[in-house]
């Protein structure tokens, strides 16, 4: 999360969606607090064959992911958050997984 503070600030957040596939998102909220996303998604199969490659559980790879390529400090512009999904990325593929992108 950038700060949150200023003018246009961004989240980033990774979980499951309804089908348990692998879901990173990347919120960017402007000063008018309209929110734009952009959506990472890992189909149920390939997160299962990321998990097992990094051996971890399913339901740990959110958790695995941010210790590999998360920082928590809160005191990030914009455009840093943006660079994190970016390594979120490259990570998923570095594990031989696919995504799928998608915006709203």
């Amino acid at each position: 999360m950038s700060h949150e503070d200023f003018d246009t600030w961004s989240t980033l957040t990774v979980g499951f969606n309804y089908t348990k596939s692998l879901v990173i998102c990347l919120t960017f909220y402007d000063y008018k607090n309209v929110q734009h996303h952009t959506y990472a998604t890992i189909e149920k199969d390939e997160a299962m064959a990321m998990s097992e490659q990094l051996n971890v559980k399913l339901t740990d790879l959110p958790q695995t992911i941010c210790k590999h390529c998360g920082d928590t400090s809160y005191v990030f512009v914009p455009s840093h958050v943006e660079e994190l999904f970016k390594d979120v990325l490259n990570f998923i593929l570095d594990c031989g997984a696919h995504y799928r992108i998608s915006r709203d």
